[in-house]
């Protein structure tokens, strides 16, 4: 709450509520961010879905696939559960790295013919 303060006859200050502002606004087009803050967190994770750029194309100081004179990786893609933040991109903790073998290459064969 806001407060002024009135001198009296006696030289003394004393503290006394001051009038709300906050109700003396004007109409909608005079005071247009008023409820700013509502779309501000309405949107405020949707901001970040589009554009989604891929590592690769980034920067080395942006992202951990960035960088070198053609767009690839250039280390494995795979990386450990207990990695620090930052550097956990890629296949975390992968179970099964490479190429398919046996009854898995099998399915995936029929399934790319089917």
């Amino acid at each position: 709450m806001n407060q002024a303060s009135i001198w009296s006859q006696e030289d003394c200050a004393q503290w006394v509520p001051s009038y709300d502002w906050s109700s003396c606004s004007g109409g909608r087009t005079e005071k247009p961010m008023l409820k700013a803050g509502n779309a501000y967190h309405k949107f405020r994770v949707k901001r970040n879905c589009w554009p989604k750029v891929r590592g690769v194309a980034m920067n080395p100081v942006e992202h951990p696939h960035g960088g070198g004179n053609h767009q690839h990786i250039g280390h494995a893609s795979t990386v450990r559960r207990d990695a620090p933040p930052g550097q956990k991109v890629g296949l975390i903790a992968a179970r099964r790295t490479g190429r398919l073998r046996g009854q898995a290459a099998a399915t995936a064969a029929k399934a790319d013919k089917a």
